[in-house]
């Protein structure tokens, strides 16, 4: 995933807190050349190296200091206070295009039933707009079903709530449950859209 040319992936990193899917998000969109981390929990590894903007107007401003020989890395706080400020950036991702985005804890980013338009569009024509989305969650029976279902992957890390770990065993088996379970910490299991799932390196 971690390419500097974006191509309209989508990859999912759940897990409870603590348990590394952060930081394999982070990991994974480290070599795209522009890069809107969107931070909801004010968290130190998503602002580190980053321009911070809190407002529309701080997004703007840092968007329009782009000058496409550098990389652009904006850590997006304005979806916390400003009840469109999820959409927002992702308007500002699909004019940018050539970028990946990350949806922090995308659960509460998106609230509802359905994906707002233009995350819906990130979702269904990032490959046209060449737009990679990278979501995190540590409730992924939360996540909306079309983010989940046109995941290319999920990696999943190990939880023991008994709802998450259904939801594994239901997307995986009760093998592969098993197999996450015995696993070292920080090594994910990866279910992937046209392939069995595997286990993935430990981080």
């Amino acid at each position: 995933m971690a390419t500097p040319s974006p191509s309209g992936r989508i990859i999912g990193c759940v897990g409870p807190k603590g348990s590394g899917k952060t930081f394999l998000a982070l990991h994974m969109t480290r070599t795209a050349k522009r890069v809107i981390r969107y931070d909801l929990n004010r968290q130190g590894d998503m602002e580190a190296g980053a321009r911070v903007a809190e407002t529309r107007a701080d997004l703007v401003e840092a968007l329009l200091a782009a000058d496409g020989r550098r990389k652009l890395l904006i850590c997006w706080r304005g979806a916390e206070h400003d009840p469109d400020g999820f959409e927002w950036a992702n308007r500002a991702a699909k004019t940018l295009g050539g970028c990946a985005v990350l949806w922090d804890e995308a659960e509460t980013l998106m609230r509802g039933r359905h994906v707002p338009p233009h995350a819906d569009d990130i979702i269904r024509r990032g490959r046209h707009m060449k737009v990679d989305c990278v979501w995190t969650s540590q409730r992924p029976t939360n996540v909306i079903p079309d983010l989940r279902n046109n995941s290319d992957e999920i990696h999943v890390f190990k939880g023991f709530d008994p709802t998450y770990r259904n939801w594994v065993k239901d997307a995986a088996g009760a093998e592969w449950l098993e197999r996450l379970e015995n696993a070292p910490k920080y090594t994910p299991l990866i279910l992937s859209k046209d392939a069995a799932p595997r286990m993935g390196k430990k981080i």
